[in-house]
């Protein structure tokens, strides 16, 4: 038992504790508060009236630990003055306590989705804000790989504890008799993730942003995994793809709406597996990677133009909803990324991340976000098909005269029940005379 402490070494890890404290103080604090507020929310219900003021700070908490992370490491890596420090922080807890004010008093859909996408965005942002002023590629890259593992392990290792100890209480409940309460399970899975977690990655982030050629050595294992297992799957797909392609030429008709999802299913592999050799590619040794990453970007193109073809048809008949717009915005971010590598000659895989991040915030805010584009684009296509039954008079909707067509009837209820699950019935409100909570059912009420 001895020796294994001294493997462990407490003290070591108990400095790693107080480093990571040190430079990642925010995070911290969101890590606590996520915790405390996920253990709160799981024991009081859902029928407590501050539960949603929970989930709330709960999804803000999330949102919160991966921007001070990035915000952090930017900090660190321009050796900002302590005082613009202070300012930053300052300005970044001001801007999340907003967030928070502004949020419903009940959950919605459109809070999780941006609250989601913005996370995605703040987590793009962890992988290049040490690397937005300074740093080469081959830095940024092996920095990464080593946060990817890092996180990696912390998710093997906390489910590894987390299961370990569920079994441990479910065994002193039914050996020794003893009730424990039933949200202990929850709870404890809340401090595994929102402590050791956080912790477990936070002390693993190096604080060395340059790394020397030996530590630069392309990992073995990697390279097994990118030749033999992704590489095979993306020319795979490829060929799929190209397959289909021609056969549309050749029978002269439109893609089926789907095709999008495999095209970007494509690109996601392509684009992860030209990240994973990006270290080796020009090798000597390499020359069926040597040529993928030479032409993959060139192979896209044509996938893109299916992709457009898919998605705008699709746009065409159905208006934009938040998939499709999605869809449509990846698929110009496609076009830019693709581009943007064939000019510069694959010099600078910063581009990927940095690009993802923009578009993913900008997705989620002002009149242009995919949520009031897609609200707007459902509510016009459903005043053209009540106009075309001359069912709109002075902006509000009257009964209809004349018999609606079965697929406009339908087209009606597909967009009533999108709406009313994305955004909430009230949205439709303006539209109507009669106040709809008087005349909704409430199995059709959206709680927003």
């Amino acid at each position: 038992m001895l020796s294994l402490l001294k493997k462990i070494n407490l003290e070591a890890i108990v400095d790693k504790l107080k480093l990571s404290l040190l430079r990642f103080p925010l995070t911290i604090i969101f890590a606590f508060l996520f915790t405390i507020s996920a253990i709160t929310m799981n024991n009081i219900g859902y029928s407590d009236r501050n539960y949603y003021k929970f989930v709330n700070l709960i999804l803000l908490c999330i949102m919160g630990i991966s921007l001070t992370i990035a915000i952090a490491l930017f900090i660190e890596r321009t050796r900002i003055k302590s005082l613009y420090t202070y300012i930053i922080n300052i300005l970044v807890l001001i801007f999340l306590g907003l967030v928070y004010y502004s949020l419903p008093d009940k959950l919605n859909n459109i809070f999780i989705y941006s609250t989601l996408i913005f996370t995605f965005g703040f987590h793009c942002f962890i992988s290049f804000s040490a690397y937005l002023c300074k740093g080469n590629n081959l830095d940024f890259w092996n920095f990464n790989k080593q946060l990817f593992l890092r996180v990696l392990t912390s998710v093997l290792y906390s489910l590894v504890i987390y299961i370990g100890l569920s079994l441990a209480l479910l065994a002193i409940n039914k050996l020794f008799d003893i009730d424990l309460y039933d949200e202990i399970y929850g709870d404890l899975f809340f401090i595994v993730a929102g402590i050791f977690n956080t912790f477990f990655v936070l002390s693993g982030i190096s604080k060395k942003f340059d790394f020397s050629v030996y530590e630069l050595k392309y990992p073995l294992a990697l390279k097994i995994f990118t030749v033999y297992i992704l590489l095979p799957l993306v020319l795979i797909y490829l060929v799929i793809l190209y397959v289909y392609g021609i056969k549309i030429l050749v029978l002269m008709e439109l893609p089926v709406g789907w095709v999008s999802y495999l095209v970007l299913t494509y690109a996601v592999f392509g684009i992860f597996a030209f990240l994973l050799i990006y270290p080796i590619m020009n090798n000597a040794e390499n020359k069926l990677l040597n040529k993928f990453s030479r032409f993959f970007y060139y192979l896209i193109f044509p996938l893109i133009i299916l992709l457009f073809v898919s998605i705008i048809k699709r746009i065409s008949d159905y208006g934009i909803t938040e998939n499709r717009y999605y869809v449509l915005l990846l698929a110009v971010w496609l076009c830019y990324v693709s581009v943007s590598m064939i000019i510069n000659k694959l010099s600078d895989i910063k581009i990927i991340p940095i690009s993802l991040a923009i578009i993913s915030i900008l997705s989620v805010i002002g009149p242009w976000s995919s949520f009031n584009i897609s609200k707007n684009s459902q509510i016009k296509r459903m005043n053209e098909i009540f106009s075309k039954y001359n069912m709109i008079e002075n902006n509000f909707i009257k009964s209809s005269v004349n018999t609606i067509s079965f697929e406009d009837n339908k087209e009606i209820c597909s967009i009533i029940d999108y709406i009313n699950e994305i955004h909430g019935y009230q949205t439709l409100q303006p539209m109507f005379v009669q106040n709809l909570d008087t005349i909704c059912s409430d199995t059709l009420r959206y709680n927003t």
